[in-house]
């Protein structure tokens, strides 16, 4: 219960964007990751990441830690995640077990949780 109750939680920041999540899993040709960062860095990152080429988006607008996703070329992955790091992007952990949008594994492992409980009582 702890574990899908962990889940849940990782979701949540991301839980109003409409993609699937293992599309983002096991890409031998893209790295990718996905999380929040402090606002005041985004600009900072972005710079950093000038010459090297990638895709970074904010898909949730926050004024303190904005949901951020990065993807870049597997070529460049030490100097993505480097430039990540400083800039203090928090990953979320995407789960492996699941597939769908966060919304839809979210309904999932709520409902998982729901019948533990009743069963546990």
């Amino acid at each position: 219960m702890e574990q899908l109750e962990g889940t849940v939680r990782q979701l949540e920041p991301v839980v109003d964007i409409d993609f699937d999540i293992s599309s983002l899993r096991d890409s031998h040709i893209l790295y990718s990751t996905l999380g929040t960062m402090p606002a005041a860095n985004v600009d900072r990152l972005q710079t950093s990441l000038a010459r090297v080429p990638h895709v970074f988006l904010t898909l949730r607008d926050d004024p303190k830690n904005p949901v951020v996703w990065l993807t870049g070329s597997q070529a460049n992955k030490d100097v993505l995640e480097r430039a990540t790091r400083s800039a203090y992007l928090n990953p979320i952990s995407l789960p492996e077990d699941y597939a769908g949008t966060p919304q839809e594994i979210i309904k999932y492992l709520q409902n998982e949780i729901e019948i533990g409980q009743r069963n546990f009582r």
